[in-house]
């Protein structure tokens, strides 16, 4: 064998030890890439995981009553600042008014227009009208242009239209509540008579 054979082979098995060397490390390293990844992998997805969580009826039985009567009051509360900013025109007066009225609400019926029959059984709705007064007090709004009907005094909105009117046309005394306190027997359910009756 030559020198230069001799060279070469030397060379060649040079080159095959480099190269399987630099195999190894390339293996070695890409072995422990993907168990680095695995790991890093399984510890996300755990950390991603969503808590398990269980609804609760109660609470959203709840809700749903609570909205109910939030909207009920709503509409209750819409129509007393509605009908008190349409009969009256200062300031004093329109806030005065919304007191009125609440008080009348809570005395009578506790704002409730399923409220039961009060004075023997001849006082109904939400404000406890007599249908002898709500007939009359509708003809008269009726001849002043501002309803065309009788209506009913279980409808809400009508009735709270109808006792704003009312009050407006000095006729407060006609519920219990401010007949009482217009008598002096303040430690009964009262309501205040309109200070601008005065």
């Amino acid at each position: 064998m030559t020198r230069l054979e001799r060279i070469e082979k030397q060379k060649k098995a040079r080159n095959h030890k480099l190269n399987t060397y630099l195999g190894a490390i390339v293996l070695a390293f890409l072995a422990i890439c993907i168990l680095v990844a695995t790991l890093k992998g399984w510890n996300t997805q755990k950390l991603m995981s969503p808590p398990e969580v269980k609804p609760a009826p109660v609470e959203i039985k709840v809700q749903e009553v609570k909205a109910v009567e939030e909207d009920y009051f709503i509409s209750v509360d819409r129509w007393v600042s509605q009908y008190v900013d349409e009969f009256f025109t200062t300031k004093s007066q329109r806030s005065e008014m919304r007191m009125i009225m609440h008080c009348l609400l809570n005395r009578e019926s506790k704002h409730n227009g399923d409220t039961g029959r009060g004075d023997g059984g001849l006082a109904i709705g939400i404000l406890q009208f007599h249908q002898e007064t709500w007939n009359g007090y509708r003809k008269l709004m009726i001849k002043e242009g501002l309803t065309e009907t009788i209506g009913s005094p279980l409808n809400n909105d009508q009735a709270i239209r109808t006792a704003v009117w009312a009050i407006k046309n000095k006729r407060a005394t006609a519920w219990g509540p401010i007949a009482r306190w217009n008598k002096g027997r303040y430690l009964e359910a009262t309501c205040p008579m309109p200070s601008f009756y005065k």
